[in-house]
């Protein structure tokens, strides 16, 4: 099994992603009754991607990646700032680390165009209780 997997955005970008960046934190599939509209988020920067999360917004999805470790890229050497510098950063996770989401895009993963196989593998992954989709049984 390839250590990476490809991922189709809503706006139908097709995105190779290291497997253990997916996170499977909440695994919701199209079929699942889905009050909360959970979805999978990818979040990327200019050096590439960063990681998916399932979340109800792009903050919670962001949120999760800082917890998971995946947002050093855009972490803030300064966690305290002046009021004038903390204006452009955003605090994100658990411990509220300051972050610079200037060069960050985050976009929604459309599951139905990701294909069965893509969908079995996140079951298989929520059935496991794994964290993320490199962890093997």
């Amino acid at each position: 099994m390839s250590n990476k997997i490809t991922l189709t955005t809503d706006s139908g970008a097709k995105v190779e992603i290291e497997r253990k960046e997916v996170l499977c934190n909440d695994v919701t599939l199209p079929w699942d009754y889905n009050p909360d509209n959970v979805g999978l988020w990818l979040a990327c920067n200019e050096y590439g991607t960063m990681g998916a999360a399932w979340a109800s917004c792009e903050q919670d999805a962001l949120d999760e990646l800082c917890d998971a470790g995946l947002t050093l890229g855009c972490l803030v050497d300064n966690q305290n700032p002046t009021d004038e510098e903390s204006e452009s950063l955003v605090s994100l996770g658990n411990a509220g680390e300051y972050h610079n989401l200037d060069y960050v895009t985050i976009e929604r993963i459309d599951l139905d165009a990701c294909g069965a196989r893509v969908l079995c593998e996140f079951a298989e992954a929520r059935g496991a209780l794994a964290d993320t989709l490199d962890e093997e049984e």
